[in-house]
């Protein structure tokens, strides 16, 4: 009948001690969490290390929330770990998310007429 489907990105995995860590695509629900915390890590990335540290220690707890909504990890672990691990952690799962995102978007392209093509 057609040929759409629908993109459903397959998580990553990394390793964080002994413990391997699946780094999921961020669901509509904990959007609002992750694109706070999100928005702010990245800008803060293109400063210098200590603001980006200031930035973790003041909002521990919201970039806990965020570790567990698109990690495999449960509140618990994330509230164990070294917050320098925590925030590492987060950054690896923003990249995959971004990674999702740039993957789901040539499709859309696609499924809605096609490839763009230059404007003459």
């Amino acid at each position: 009948m057609s040929d759409l489907g629908v993109l459903f990105p397959q998580p990553e995995h990394v390793l964080v001690g002994r413990l391997r860590v699946e780094l999921r695509p961020v669901r509509l629900k904990d959007f609002e969490v992750y694109g706070a915390v999100a928005g702010q890590v990245v800008t803060l990335l293109g400063t210098d290390l200590d603001a980006l540290n200031a930035f973790a220690a003041r909002n521990a707890r919201a970039l806990q929330r965020a570790v567990v909504c698109c990690t495999s990890l449960n509140r618990w672990q994330a509230w164990r770990m070294p917050l320098a691990v925590l925030l590492q952690v987060f950054c690896l799962a923003i990249r995959a998310n971004t990674g999702f995102f740039a993957q789901a978007l040539p499709a859309l392209a696609e499924a809605l007429g096609g490839r763009a093509s230059p404007s003459s």
